[in-house]
């Protein structure tokens, strides 16, 4: 998945969208809070000597992290690896999502972001998520599939008094947008699945933390966290089939891979996916003075189901913007998408 960053400078100049509301006003095409917010910025532009420049950095992560969850999950298992049932219906316990229906009316169909838009890039083609100004955009996140793009705006979240600890007031939810709409919007958009909201307890939340397209299928890393006290949780990885999503039906994740993630804090680890030979690579990196430790490798087949350890060495790089890592397997050189990094150190090793 990659992501495309937002303008180093963004100015609110089109005012189009007071035609465009006066059209069908109240109704699905008309006044949606998007552009509800839209006529707002378009105000505060009218009068010079209140408008501000807003100067936003690029951002090249292919998921970004929300700074909230930072210390969850940057914690890496050296054994915790387990498999789901793969055999079984979901093991993820959920909301129902609702039925899935035809698309609605197509809505902007043109590229018009505002200062605090997610946006992303996928073949060549920009689309962008209007967010409240109190959401974190990177805390939304995107996939371009055969069906559309799927994708989930960051929720509401709400900071615990004593902890300090952010968590959300409303569940995580996946939409579904044709690709024709360039604007990312739930009133245009199939409702496909809906988190639940707690983790097992009151005070323990549900966060999705990626997703990833990977032709018919798509990856979601989700985690915990509880609001009271720093809890490692589990790190999850599950799996959406798109086929299963476009004949209507109800779907729920199916997970694949439990990360225990409650020990080992000064780790380097990443997660990678091989499309070519539809694998999982799972990378923890030594880190230590010892030179005996070597690298642990692991790479986990999505036709067999089945996880192996693999003696190679790990070569990491960029095509374009994109990391990657390479390996071998029966002396064959292979190369997968980095996905997620995983781990204090990476953030330490960026800061010297």
């Amino acid at each position: 998945m990659k992501s495309k960053a937002d303008s180093d400078i963004v100015k609110i100049e089109d005012t189009h969208w007071y035609r465009d509301a006066g059209k069908n006003p109240l109704r699905e095409q008309g006044f949606t809070p998007e552009l509800m917010l839209r006529i707002e910025q378009a105000a505060v532009h009218r009068n010079p000597q209140d408008f501000i420049k807003f100067n936003i950095g690029k951002s090249k992560v292919l998921t970004g992290l929300a700074a909230a969850l930072l210390v969850l999950f940057l914690l890496w298992p050296k054994d915790g690896i387990q498999q789901g049932d793969l055999n079984s219906e979901s093991t993820l316990k959920s909301q129902s999502a609702t039925a899935s229906q035809p698309f609605p009316s197509p809505g902007a169909t043109k590229y018009l972001p505002t200062f605090n838009s997610a946006d992303f890039e996928f073949n060549g083609k920009n689309y962008f998520m209007t967010l409240p100004l109190d959401r974190d955009r990177n805390a939304s996140y995107a996939a371009d599939t055969p069906e559309g793009i799927l994708w989930s705006p960051a929720p509401p979240m709400k900071k615990n008094q004593k902890t300090k600890l952010l968590y959300p007031t409303e569940p995580y939810t996946l939409y579904l947008s044709s690709k024709e709409q360039t604007e990312l919007s739930p009133y245009s958009a199939r409702k496909v699945y809906t988190f639940p909201l707690y983790a097992g307890g009151a005070q323990a939340y549900n966060f999705l933390i990626g997703i990833y397209g990977f032709g018919e299928k798509v990856f979601l890393a989700t985690g915990a966290q509880n609001a009271n006290e720093l809890t490692a949780f589990p790190l999850r990885i599950s799996m959406l089939n798109m086929k299963r999503v476009a004949s209507g039906g109800l779907v729920e994740p199916q997970e694949l891979l439990t990360l225990d993630t409650s020990s080992n804090d000064e780790s380097k680890s990443f997660l990678a996916f091989d499309q070519q030979h539809e694998s999982i690579l799972l990378v923890d990196i030594a880190t230590g003075q010892n030179e005996k430790v070597k690298d642990r490798v692991r790479l986990y087949d999505l036709k067999s189901q089945t996880m192996r350890e693999l003696d190679t060495t790990i070569q990491m790089g960029k095509e374009g913007s994109v990391a990657i890592a390479q390996y071998k397997l029966g002396g064959v050189k292979r190369s997968a998408e980095i996905f997620m990094k995983i781990g204090w150190q990476w953030y330490a090793d960026e800061a010297e």
